[in-house]
């Protein structure tokens, strides 16, 4: 019977960085008869390829379901025979909340392989911090304005809902493994899957300066979202209005208090709680980590190099747009004299 691993994130527990390991990793894993099969469903339907393929998977009639896990269950049976792959390997975190849609899919593909649900679970006192960078700041999702640390924590923390759903589906083919600070995720989820992946070179989504991430939220800050994070390099800094104070230390206060984010975690002691008893992970012990040290100092230094550099470039845009307008006005004078007769 084939074997199908689904890791299925959390976000900000290092996806990214096993995904490039998985793809960079092609003849560890042929040699250990395991094959990547990606992010998306295009080996079902080239239709179901990238992220806009797996939203046509996500919304399809739910009939639909059982028969793709069929066709999946055999295509990995296929691939098998004669010394192929035994073990199938999917990574995607988008996975994790939609168990409400996918449980037919699921449910259907458990009875025909050897099927286990991968995880990783990362204590509310750091994840927060990195996610509220992640889709409050840096890929804005919310609507408004910049939410401070409080808002975006209350928000985000429903990530956590869907993991005792999943446990309760699957039991102990579901895996749940805690992404600690120190961790090597490859290694750990080389240990998983039993196959070494390497650590060299995988890394990914390494967390930016703080003056970089206030200047992008900044920018987020008079925008609707989506704001995906290449917006800041794209448009110029207009002026600011709600949300974030004026001032870099109230940006700095708004963005990166992590004291604000100790409330939302009490809130939710309920659910982390009923996690760690369903699956043994502790989720709500570890300190929040500290609040970033506030160098002004620096901070400024690095603010003002990124607004020379910006300056500049808008100064040199401006030109070069001055330049076409003038071209342009030159030609549509010669057109109305033309087609005035004169």
């Amino acid at each position: 019977m084939a074997e199908a691993i689904f890791h299925i994130g959390m976000g900000k527990t290092g996806t990214s960085s096993i995904q490039a390991a998985l793809l960079g990793n092609s003849a560890a894993l042929e040699a250990a008869r395991t094959r990547y099969m990606g992010m998306w469903m295009e080996h079902l339907d080239p239709a179901f390829g990238g992220f806009a393929g797996f939203l046509k998977f996500r919304d399809q009639p739910q009939e639909n379901f059982a028969p793709q896990a069929e066709r999946l269950a055999r295509m990995m049976e296929e691939a098998g025979r004669d010394g192929g792959p035994q073990r199938f390997i999917f990574s995607n975190e988008a996975y994790l909340p939609l168990l409400g849609t996918f449980r037919p899919f699921f449910a259907a593909l458990a009875e025909l392989v050897d099927l286990r649900i991968v995880a990783y679970a990362r204590p509310a006192g750091s994840w927060l911090p990195s996610a509220c960078a992640q889709w409050a700041l840096l890929h804005k999702t919310n609507a408004g304005p910049i939410e401070t640390l409080g808002e975006a924590g209350t928000r985000l923390m429903v990530q956590y809902e869907p993991i005792p759903q999943w446990h309760d589906m699957f039991g102990d083919r579901m895996v749940l493994r805690l992404f600690h600070q120190g961790i090597d995720i490859l290694e750990d989820f080389s240990t998983v899957i039993g196959v070494p992946l390497g650590s060299d070179g995988f890394q990914r989504q390494a967390r930016l300066p703080i003056s970089d991430q206030i200047l992008r939220a900044a920018i987020n800050n008079q925008m609707q979202p989506p704001c995906l994070p290449d917006l800041a390099e794209r448009v110029y800094l207009p002026q600011p209005r709600g949300g974030l104070t004026g001032s870099v230390s109230g940006k700095f206060r708004h963005l990166f208090d992590n004291s604000q984010l100790r409330p939302v975690i009490d809130a939710h002691a309920p659910m982390l709680r009923e996690i760690e008893a369903k699956t043994g992970i502790d989720l709500i012990s570890e300190p929040i980590a500290p609040t970033p040290a506030y160098d002004a100092g620096l901070v400024a230094d690095e603010l003002i190099g990124s607004l020379l550099d910006i300056t500049a470039r808008q100064a040199l845009q401006l030109r070069r747009s001055e330049k076409r307008i003038g071209e342009l006005e030159t030609r549509l004078e010669a057109l109305e004299k033309r087609l005035s007769g004169g």
